[in-house]
């Protein structure tokens, strides 16, 4: 339910600085959000992708090799400086 809990933080969303949050990496896993629907409120609300920690590999038989899940961490722009070029 993390994606219904976000949408429940949206009115002091800028006041968090880390968010992370545990998503699904497949089409195949209906237990866990979708990570591209995380993403999607994320980028939308200021916040940008930082690190994946505990990949968990598919569990399913013939699907070994699929990413099942993952716990992305995402900070908010605001700590970041974006405006240095590489």
């Amino acid at each position: 339910h993390d994606l219904d809990v976000l949408v429940g933080f949206l009115p002091v969303i800028d006041g968090i600085d880390f968010i992370e949050v545990e998503a699904a990496m497949n089409p195949h896993n209906t237990r866990h959000t979708p990570f591209a629907a995380l993403d999607g409120l994320l980028r939308g609300s200021g916040f940008h992708l930082a690190h994946i920690f505990q990949q968990k590999m598919e569990w399913k038989p013939g699907a070994e090799l699929l990413l099942r899940r993952c716990n992305p961490l995402f900070v908010h722009g605001r700590l970041l400086d974006l405006s240095r070029s590489s």
